[in-house]
Protein backbone atom coordinates (compact mmCIF):
# COMPACT_ATOMS: atom_id res chain seq x y z
CA UNK A 1 0.00 0.00 0.00
CA UNK A 2 1.40 3.48 -0.95
CA UNK A 3 2.12 5.62 2.15
CA UNK A 4 -0.69 8.91 1.18
CA UNK A 5 0.87 12.18 -0.27
CA UNK A 6 0.98 15.10 2.36
CA UNK A 7 0.03 18.50 0.90
CA UNK A 8 2.18 21.22 2.06
CA UNK A 9 0.14 24.88 1.37
CA UNK A 10 3.82 26.42 1.54
CA UNK A 11 5.32 24.67 -1.34
CA UNK A 12 4.70 25.35 -4.56
CA UNK A 13 3.79 22.27 -6.82
CA UNK A 14 5.47 21.98 -10.14
CA UNK A 15 3.10 20.53 -13.35
CA UNK A 16 4.02 17.42 -14.66
CA UNK A 17 6.76 17.49 -16.53
CA UNK A 18 8.18 20.99 -15.93
CA UNK A 19 11.53 20.85 -15.75
CA UNK A 20 13.84 21.25 -12.85
CA UNK A 21 16.35 24.22 -12.52
CA UNK A 22 18.84 22.12 -11.34
CA UNK A 23 20.67 21.00 -14.19
CA UNK A 24 22.02 17.78 -12.21
CA UNK A 25 19.61 14.74 -13.38
CA UNK A 26 20.32 13.10 -9.85
CA UNK A 27 17.79 15.35 -8.59
CA UNK A 28 15.59 14.05 -10.62
CA UNK A 29 15.56 10.47 -9.20
CA UNK A 30 13.42 8.37 -7.05
CA UNK A 31 16.72 7.91 -4.60
CA UNK A 32 17.08 12.00 -4.32
CA UNK A 33 12.96 11.86 -3.85
CA UNK A 34 12.78 9.41 -0.93
CA UNK A 35 15.99 11.37 0.82
CA UNK A 36 14.42 15.01 0.35
CA UNK A 37 10.81 13.76 1.99
CA UNK A 38 12.61 11.65 4.67
CA UNK A 39 14.72 14.84 5.49
CA UNK A 40 11.68 17.21 5.47
CA UNK A 41 9.73 14.93 7.43
CA UNK A 42 12.18 14.39 10.20
CA UNK A 43 13.07 18.21 10.13
CA UNK A 44 9.87 20.18 8.44
CA UNK A 45 11.44 23.73 9.77
CA UNK A 46 14.50 25.73 8.56
CA UNK A 47 16.57 24.87 11.69
CA UNK A 48 19.84 23.58 9.76
CA UNK A 49 23.58 24.70 10.62
CA UNK A 50 22.83 27.19 8.09
CA UNK A 51 19.92 28.28 8.92
CA UNK A 52 19.38 32.58 9.32
CA UNK A 53 15.59 32.04 10.51
CA UNK A 54 17.13 29.86 13.28
CA UNK A 55 19.59 32.41 14.19
CA UNK A 56 16.99 34.94 14.16
CA UNK A 57 14.56 33.36 16.34
CA UNK A 58 12.12 32.79 13.45
CA UNK A 59 10.02 30.06 12.63
CA UNK A 60 9.81 28.89 9.17
CA UNK A 61 8.59 25.68 7.27
CA UNK A 62 11.63 24.04 5.40
CA UNK A 63 11.19 23.69 1.74
CA UNK A 64 14.26 22.54 0.79
CA UNK A 65 16.51 19.63 1.67
CA UNK A 66 19.98 21.05 1.29
CA UNK A 67 23.02 19.57 1.30
CA UNK A 68 25.75 20.50 3.74
CA UNK A 69 28.94 19.80 1.34
CA UNK A 70 27.98 20.36 -2.32
CA UNK A 71 27.55 17.24 -4.15
CA UNK A 72 29.58 18.83 -6.73
CA UNK A 73 32.42 19.36 -3.72
CA UNK A 74 32.06 15.90 -3.18
CA UNK A 75 28.96 15.74 -0.52
CA UNK A 76 27.12 12.69 0.03
CA UNK A 77 23.86 11.61 -0.79
CA UNK A 78 23.37 10.98 2.90
CA UNK A 79 20.59 12.04 5.74
CA UNK A 80 23.63 13.14 7.74
CA UNK A 81 24.94 15.45 4.84
CA UNK A 82 21.81 17.18 4.55
CA UNK A 83 19.91 20.24 6.01
CA UNK A 84 15.87 21.26 6.12
CA UNK A 85 15.97 25.13 5.20
CA UNK A 86 13.26 27.34 3.82
CA UNK A 87 13.83 28.80 0.08
CA UNK A 88 15.56 32.18 1.37
CA UNK A 89 18.00 30.63 4.07
CA UNK A 90 18.69 27.96 0.60
CA UNK A 91 19.59 30.83 -1.67
CA UNK A 92 21.46 32.98 0.60
CA UNK A 93 23.39 29.78 1.47
CA UNK A 94 23.75 29.10 -2.23
CA UNK A 95 24.81 33.00 -2.89
CA UNK A 96 27.48 32.47 -0.15
CA UNK A 97 28.97 29.00 -1.69
CA UNK A 98 29.23 30.36 -5.27
CA UNK A 99 31.05 33.68 -3.61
Amino acid sequence: MNAPHIQRPWVKQRKAGHASRSHDPYYQTREWKVLRRIQLSAEPLCTGPDSYCLGSGRVTPATVADHIIPRNQGGADTLSNLQSLCASCHNKKSAKEKA
